[in-house]
């Protein structure tokens, strides 16, 4: 058995890293193509740091970026080039469109058969802004032995609004694997120990600082629960192009702290540490690996109604789903969980011990057996 993994989105997560290595781990036998486009600055990846095989080929130019079918046919091309095609028994597109079409067209050359990944990209931009090309992708969907979303909200949210009919046969090969955490949060799940103060209200946000993370009603929420009589602190992780308009907002908040990017997994951890809740009303979100790692801290945590995380656990199991523009109802579900706190703070960190790369590896590792 051998996979070739298709993902555009390599260099942009390191989920694709965390979730490559750990199939080398359980000897998956993978090589990765990742199609970029020229114009990208993005850091050089030393794909001899890397225990697989991975082609980083700068194949899209201005052009190729409006015409869809060309880019497709451009990155078969590079993949012949690059790889050897006949050795692979299937391949794994991890977007519809962008990395889907290329199996597909693999499909159609070499009868290599694939499994494709439906991401929030392309409920949110592609089937909105691009719906010329539904047909393309109901063929992708069609000819996929498996069809993978991160969460039961956007697996409902497609065939609700966009695949109405004739998707029966979709539905039934259609799978939710959700994405994994690193595994640091797993290993210090053991030292959490959160202590609650009365009366006290710590929020942490964390995400970008950026009109679609919703920054302006995290601090309404803030402001509306000091009014209320709780003592309400609030730290912001993260920086983004409101940073300025932010930070003249909140200059007469004493408790209100912008704290900037984060990247040291140990202080965020330390952060989550004395925190009663997670706040991000995001009004746009993919999965959210930032919910899952606050819960393996046994932070509770308020999410978006109807966006990536939503549905992945029962209302209240592990925190609430909100309309991030009510801030009445997320003011309702911080006093819920600070009523509850002890009970869905323990929840929490249990529930996160399903987002480990190990348990998603094997999951994927059947279907690539069933179906390669």
């Amino acid at each position: 058995m051998k996979v070739l993994q298709v993902a555009t989105g390599f260099d942009f997560s390191s989920v694709y890293k965390n979730l490559f290595q750990e199939m080398v781990n359980q000897n998956i036998d993978i090589e990765v193509h990742v199609p970029r486009k020229k114009s990208d600055d993005l850091p050089e990846i030393d794909a001899s740091t890397l225990n697989y095989k991975t082609k980083i080929s700068k194949e899209i130019n201005k052009m190729d970026q409006l015409l869809y079918y060309p880019r497709i046919k451009k990155a078969v091309a590079q993949i012949e080039k690059f790889h050897d095609v006949d050795t692979f028994t299937i391949t794994h597109a991890h977007s519809l469109l962008s990395d889907g079409g290329i199996s597909y067209e693999l499909f159609k050359r070499y009868k290599i058969p694939y499994i494709v990944a439906v991401r929030a990209t392309d409920i949110n931009k592609y089937f909105k802004y691009a719906k010329h090309l539904k047909p393309q992708a109901l063929k992708i969907l069609k000819n996929a032995k498996n069809i993978i979303f991160l969460s039961k909200t956007y697996k409902e949210m497609m065939y609700e609004k966009y695949f109405t009919k004739d998707n029966e046969d979709l539905i039934e090969k259609s799978l939710v694997i959700p994405n994994g955490i690193d595994n640091f949060w797993h290993e210090n799940r053991q030292y959490v120990h959160k202590e609650f103060v009365e009366g006290e209200i710590n929020i942490i946000s964390v995400g970008q600082i950026t009109e679609r993370k919703n920054p302006e009603m995290v601090i309404e929420t803030t402001r509306l629960l000091t009014q209320q009589g709780f003592n309400t602190h609030l730290q912001f992780v993260g920086t983004g192009d409101l940073d300025e308009k932010i930070s003249a907002e909140i200059k007469q908040d004493t408790n209100i702290e912008m704290l900037g990017q984060i990247s040291d997994k140990k202080e965020l951890w330390d952060l989550y540490m004395n925190k009663d809740v997670l706040l991000v009303p995001s009004f746009s979100e993919t999965f959210g690996l930032v919910y899952a790692e606050a819960m393996s801290t046994g932070t509770p945590v308020i999410y978006t109604r109807g966006e990536g995380f939503d549905g992945v656990f029962a209302e209240g199991e592990v925190g609430y789903a909100v309309d991030p523009n009510d801030v009445n109802e997320i003011v309702e579900a911080v006093k819920s969980i600070k009523d509850n706190n002890e009970e869905i703070a323990q929840r929490a960190l249990e529930a996160s011990k399903m987002f480990n790369w190990k348990d998603i590896v094997e999951k994927y590792s059947t279907l690539y057996k069933v179906n390669g």
